[in-house]
Formats: C-alpha cells, structure tokens, sequence
C-alpha cells in the first residue's frame, strides 16, 4: 500500500477559503504555488500513527493526527512516503479530507519541465488556444499541451500516456474528482489547443543547448542543415494535404510530410525547422527557414549542407546573413575556376543563372581509402572559408564529416521516439488530421529537444564527460519514467527538483555510448531489413581510412 499524507514542514501555506484560488471553487484559476520551503527527501511516518479518514462518502487520506510522531527507533514499521504535491487540505463534516484544487493544474513534464522555462507554455497556450466556452471537468489547455509533448516521446495509446502524465497524482483523493479521459476527449482538446501554440512553444524553446567557447570550431559554431520525412496516418485529409513521396500517382502506403531542420554540432540542438507537403522540396524550405529566421544563419556559425542543397541564390541569401558554408557538389553544378591555392584546394566562381553576378567559393576536393582498400567516390566541398592558411583543406573535409553527427544523428534520434507510434511499424506520428499532425510535430522537435537539454544538464554534475556520450534513448526513457512516478508537480521545491534532476543524471551517466568509432558503410541501404529474419546485406569495415586531398598540377601542367 502506498501512503501520501501532507507533509508538516515549512513550505507555502494554502490560502485561507475566504481568498481561495483553486480551479475547485471558481472554475480554473492560479496554479498552485511551489513548494518552496519542502527539502528533498522520502518522509518517514510511523505506521501506526497514521489515521483514515475513509468514510461511507467516499475514500480520504492517511493522516497524522496533530501532535502525532516523535523520534523513530530502530525496529519500529514506518510507512516510507512519497510526496506527490502540495494542496490545501479540504475536511467534510463526516471528516473526510480530500485533495482541495484540480488535478490539470498540478501535472508537469517530469525532468524535463525545468528545461521548457517557467510559465512560458502557459503563456504561449493561453495566446494561442481555444478554452471551451463552458465549464471542463478533466482537460485544460495546458494540460492537452503536456500531454502532446509527453505522447511524442512514448509510442503507447492516448489513455496510456495520458494515465502516465497524471502518474501518482490519481492516487490522491481529489475534492473535484477526476480520471483519465478517453481518447475521444483528448482529440477535442487537441483540436481547440490548435497547431500554432506548439509552433510558438518551439521557437520559444529551440536553441543552443552546448555553449562553451571549447566546443567551437576555429571560432565558429559548426551548424548543418538537413531534410527529412516522417509518415502519417493513412486518411483522406492527411492524404490530401501532404501527399506522399517515391511514386508519381501518390499511391505509397502513408503520406509523408517533408521538414527541414536547422541543428548544431554541439549537443545536437535543434535551432529551427519548416515542414510542409512531401511536394515541397527541400531548397523551398531551407529558403523560407532563411528567409522567416535570418538570424538562425547570423556570424559567428558555419553551416554543413549536403550537395541537394546547393544554389546560387539560397547561397547569396546565407552569405548577406553572415554565415559560412561548406556544402558538396553534386555533379552537373558549373564552378568556373579561377586559381590554384598551396593547399590542393582551389578559388571557383558560382554564377548566378543569369550569369550577371558571381559568387567566389574555395573547393576542396579528396577521396578516401577505407581499411579494406576500398577507395570511395570523389568528395567536392565548396565553402565560404576562403583563406587557406587558417582553414587548410584537411581541416574542411574533416569539419564536413560532422555534418552526420550534426543533423543525421540528430534525426535519427528523434525518429526513435516515434517508432511504432502509429498504425505502422517504424518511425510515424499517430495524428489523423493535418492541424494535428503540424501540432504533434512541432511538439515532437519540442520534446526530444528538451531531451537533449537535459542530457547536457547530466554533464554538468560530473567531469569528463561529453554531451554526445549520453545516450539519447536512456535520457529519454528516463524522462518518461519521471513522469509516472511524479517527481516533478506543480509544487516542487528547488531541492526536490535538483535531486529528480541528480537522479536522472546518475541513470544517464551508468549507460554512456562509445563516440567516434571507425566504421563505415555505402549508403545504398537507408533502413533496417523489413524481416527479421533477413540479413543485413550492407557491409561495415572497421578501422581508421586515409583521406586523400587533391593536388595542384605539376608546374609544368599550369600553363
């Protein structure tokens, strides 16, 4: 059996009933105040001290009588507690005492809820969402809000993620009963709380997560741009709205919605995105994330494109932002050279497609000889980094390799918390409705971006140990965990959070992942088998490659 008496401590004192703001006694109102002054901690209750309240009316809590208590000693059967939230004791004239104020008010996103700021989801919901003209007993606008950003880290049913949000919180015995809604009802709240407060609530929460100056390279801060898809249920609406992508008659199995995602090297932040229908390219979005957030792409950072990216006036547009780029080549791009520089790299003009005005770029081509023998296909970066003497063309080729870790990686992590979500196996969101999956979305980038920030919180409380070593799925399974057991409620005290903080860190830093291993393999297999029973045919070698830089010709061969 478990126990939640009130803790008797120093901490914020309800108010009196006269100047009550609780949702139970005027409809909705305050949340309730933190537990400012509540240490850390389990409380010890001796068991036999404890005392029901439960009467014909109804179930109560466990109490400990007014002067109750005194020292434990050693033997003694003590009731080991959890406290779950802070509230104002509401005693009936049968002498039932209930939970005073409504639960929606209490609930929080476990570890993660520091690292959304304080108040700010509820100011972009109260902008942004629709309240329900009359009364609601078991759903509010910020509690909906939770509840999308806590369903895209956990592929399990709407009641189920919802019966762990609330967590311990339903064990308590409420004044203004409530229960996990059906599924039903939570579409309704999803629809009233609209796509635009998620996409607000982003902008709001993205950002730089690794700030140290160490973590820069030459100065810079390595960023990479890249695109991707996700599918989405298979309905008429979301068919019509987003289409889907590898045939021309639109008959693959599930449309698929297109984003492109702005990132950082450094622990893998995510700075901005744009997503639309499958049939918008990818050029199209990265222009309109250039385009809307010109500062994403301000001086001081270098973004990595991949060659899918390249044109003359996306380019241009970058450039009078102040960032540098380093982008590949595709074949069939027309660099008009210009010189020769020491270093094997070389000074090119790209033209504009009217041919009246250029671009000066520095193209740094090489190979590489993997351990097996294998020598890869020619690589040919073209970058904004001119000088040659303080960005060597070694040092380029091995900065673009970074632009897996920056943006693959980073994809790649956020469609583990999505996989099976839907109705198909794989990485799917569960939305049947367009505005809901542009909501589900953006709280998904939302969510597994709070991952990341408190995977680098986990870092502070050690030494030697880098960002990219906490595993993704264990910070993010974690965070899930924290909120079935309620570590965190709307009453939390500084103490009680740093030690659910501490806790999750010490899970994260018992489980690190090896960085920088040697392996390598063709891209010409993007996913898994679709049997288990089938092999994986895409061969990985081990063990360090050469990289081999181009040359300028012999002095002969100049002229």
């Amino acid at each position: 059996m478990s126990f939640y008496p009130r803790a008797r401590v120093a901490a914020t004192p309800p108010s009196p009933p006269a100047a009550c703001t609780c949702a139970c006694t005027c409809g909705g109102g305050a949340p309730p105040a933190a537990g400012a002054g509540l240490p850390a901690g389990v409380v010890a209750v001796r068991a036999d001290g404890l005392v029901a309240t439960a009467t014909a009316g109804g179930p109560g809590a466990l109490v400990l009588p007014r002067g109750g208590g005194g020292p434990l000693v050693t033997g003694e059967l003590v009731a080991w507690c959890v406290v779950v939230t802070l509230a104002p004791a509401v005693v009936g004239p049968d002498g039932r005492v209930a939970v005073g104020g409504w639960l929606p008010d209490h609930v929080r996103l476990g570890v993660l809820e520091p690292h959304l700021g304080e108040g700010v989801l509820e100011e972009v919901v109260a902008a942004k969402g629709k309240e329900p003209g009359e009364r609601h007993r078991l759903m509010s606008l910020e509690l909906a809000a939770r509840h999308v950003l806590a369903m895209t880290l956990a592929p399990e049913s709407y009641v189920d993620v919802m019966a762990g949000l609330a967590g311990l919180l339903v064990l308590l015995p409420w004044q203004r009963p409530w229960q996990v809604p059906c599924s039903t009802v939570f579409t309704d709240w999803r629809r009233r709380l609209g796509p635009e407060a998620m996409r607000e609530l982003f902008w709001r929460v993205a950002g730089p997560i690794v700030t140290d100056d160490d973590a820069r390279w030459h100065g810079l801060w390595v960023c990479g741009v890249d695109g991707f898809q996700t599918r989405v249920p298979d309905t008429p609406a979301n068919r019509a709205a987003f289409g889907s992508s590898g045939t021309s008659d639109d008959s693959s199995p599930f449309p698929m919605p297109r984003a492109v995602a702005a990132t950082t090297r450094a622990g893998r932040a995510i700075l901005g995105a744009e997503m639309d229908a499958s049939s918008v390219g990818e050029q199209t979005l990265t222009w309109r994330l250039v385009k809307r957030h010109p500062w994403l792409f301000g001086p001081g950072r270098v973004y990595l494109f991949d060659r899918n990216f390249l044109g003359y006036h996306l380019i241009a547009k970058i450039i009078k932002c102040g960032a540098h780029l380093v982008m590949r080549i595709k074949a069939g791009v027309a660099l008009h050279f210009v010189k020769w520089l020491p270093d094997g790299s070389y000074l090119a003009h790209l033209y504009s497609p009217d041919g009246k005005s250029k671009i000066e770029l520095r193209v740094a081509e090489y190979d590489v000889t993997l351990p097996d023998g294998t020598v890869s296909e020619v690589f040919c970066l073209a970058t904004t980094l001119l000088d040659h003497e303080e960005h060597p063309q070694g040092e380029v080729g091995d900065l673009y390799k970074q632009r897996w870790s920056a943006c693959e990686t980073t994809i790649g992590e956020n469609k583990s918390a999505i996989t099976d979500a839907g109705p198909s196996r794989g990485p799917i969101l569960r939305s049947g409705e367009p505005d809901l999956v542009r909501q589900e979305f953006w709280a998904w980038l939302i969510a597994t971006h709070l991952v990341r920030k408190a995977a680098h919180a986990a870092t502070r409380t050690t030494t030697g140990v880098d960002t990219d070593q906490i595993s993704f799925t264990t910070m993010r399974h974690a965070a899930t965990r924290s909120l079935a057991q309620s570590v965190v409620t709307a009453t939390t005290s500084a103490a009680a959070l740093a030690a659910a903080a501490d806790r999750a860190a010490r899970t994260a830093l018992t489980n690190l992942v090896v960085t920088n291993r040697d392996r390598h393999s063709p891209r010409a297999q993007k996913h898994k088998p679709k049997f288990p029973h089938t092999s994986t045919t895409k061969p990985t070698t081990h063990g360090p490659f050469q990289v081999n830089l181009s040359q300028p010709p012999a002095p002969a061969d100049t002229s």
